[in-house]
């Protein structure tokens, strides 16, 4: 029997052409497989190298168990009486995946499991460690699989914000002399528009204002007053008008990765093609976790970077405190865990050993009242952009996993935080113990 049903479903495939199982409508498959299920009991468990595809008997009869597996994780083995396996025997590798088996398999000690049982009738697709598809029984809508139509961003209407970002150092012993660089004057471009904005200073000195080389704003201040405390304060009002972020997609051809650029293209965009300097072994395990989300969406450009941005965002715990600045995009990466600044660096990362050009963001983002993320609106933000052929700069949050629209107010950019932090500065004379506060109000403007 297994051998006429395995015989018939290949003449299946092959009258509707399909080369693999990436190419299967996954209901035609699930109704075929049904028809076949009632003739006897059928659990089913096929691949081609790439996908897998679980069908589970109707009648449950016989069935199926799943366990999505997300890291870390320092042991990952199981078992029973016939059978055991350890992943991680030739060393962790901080990647998820998903285990089938008939019967949950029991984890050893100092592993945990945790088995959920399909729905019987179900169909399911697996790729590069994820549910790429769950098809219920008499579900009859095709599924996007892992190109959700939520990963993509509908359109919302304009939105003016004001904020208010004060900042306070305290020192034991006063500080005689200083410089200080601000980068606190919001991007003014055709999608944000700077209605007003000031920055104020506790302390009289020197300020002198230019334009990097990233374009920022910046105000470079020199105090030669004696002070124990020094309060810099911004209030901007910005009208955000990113409403639709993605509105190129249909009128261009798919973008596939890796991408090709001209050599003038190359050499400008060098800065932010450029990963961070790790040692090889890590940067090699890191190209081979970007190049699971490119397999896992079939080389597609910005599906490949709205799954990274979303499962950074999911797999990943916001944890304050836990890092530092010299946290490395590697340590994210097995810790499984960071703030905003960390997640962004990841992305950074993960998208520029892939060839896509990536920079820095920082700026703040409206959270609304009472917002699970309220933490991240009393405090300066960080995200990142991409550059995309024929479309330009564009923003993706993995702390949220979203795409930017009218909730993020840009302030500055560059090949990572050092060349877009808000404050910074060299204290020449005096100081001592620093004592730092920073307070960050992002609200909208009512009628505006």
């Amino acid at each position: 029997d297994t051998e006429a049903i395995f015989c018939a479903l290949l003449g299946f495939l092959a009258e509707r052409n399909w080369r693999s199982l990436a190419e299967v409508d996954p209901v035609e498959l699930r109704d075929w497989l049904t028809r076949m299920n009632d003739k006897g009991e059928l659990t089913v468990v096929l691949s081609d190298g790439s996908d897998v595809v679980v069908y589970v008997d109707k009648s449950s009869t016989t069935g199926a168990h799943v366990w999505e597996v997300f890291p870390p994780y320092e042991q990952l083995a199981f078992g029973d009486v016939d059978l055991a396996v350890d992943f991680a025997r030739r060393g962790v590798k901080a990647r998820k995946g998903v285990v089938i088996a008939s019967n949950p398999l029991e984890p050893m000690p100092g592993s945990t499991a945790a088995w959920a049982k399909v729905e019987p009738g179900t169909l399911m697709i697996v790729r590069q460690g994820a549910i790429l598809t769950k098809l219920a029984p008499g579900v009859s809508d095709r599924p996007a699989g892992i190109r959700k139509a939520n990963l993509r961003p509908s359109k919302v209407p304009a939105k003016t914000l004001n904020v208010r970002h004060r900042t306070t150092y305290k020192y034991v012993t006063a500080v005689e002399r200083s410089m200080h660089l601000l980068r606190l004057t919001p991007v003014h471009d055709p999608l944000q528009h700077v209605l007003s904005h000031r920055v104020t200073l506790s302390v009289d000195g020197q300020m002198r204002s230019y334009e990097d080389v990233h374009g920022n704003r910046v105000r470079r201040v020199l105090l030669e007053t004696p002070f124990n405390e020094l309060i810099i304060e911004a209030e901007s009002t910005v009208r955000l008008l990113d409403t639709d972020p993605l509105d190129f997609r249909p009128l261009r051809a798919r973008s596939t990765i890796p991408l090709v650029w001209m050599p003038w293209h190359r050499q400008i965009l060098a800065p932010f093609l450029l990963p961070p300097e790790l040692p090889e072994s890590e940067l090699q395990e890191l190209t081979e976790y970007a190049l699971s989300f490119v397999e896992r969406n079939d080389s597609d450009l910005l599906d490949t970077l709205l799954d990274l941005n979303a499962s950074i965002f999911k797999e990943y715990e916001y944890r304050q405190g836990a890092t530092t600045l010299h946290t490395t995009a590697f340590q994210v990466y097995t810790d499984r865990h960071g703030v905003c600044q960390d997640f962004t660096n990841l992305f950074i990362c993960l998208a520029r050993l892939l060839g896509v050009p990536a920079r820095y963001v920082c700026g703040y983002i409206h959270t609304g009242p009472k917002n699970p993320n309220q933490r991240q609106g009393e405090a300066s933000h960080a995200w990142a952009q991409v550059y995309l052929p024929e479309v330009g700069w564009k923003g993706f949050d993995p702390t949220n996993g979203i795409i930017t629209q009218t909730d993020h107010v840009r302030v500055a950019v560059g090949r990572n935080y050092v060349d877009a932090t808000p404050t910074s500065g060299t204290i020449f004379v005096g100081g001592g113990t620093e004592t730092l506060t920073v307070d960050v109000r992002c609200e909208p403007v009512e009628g505006l």
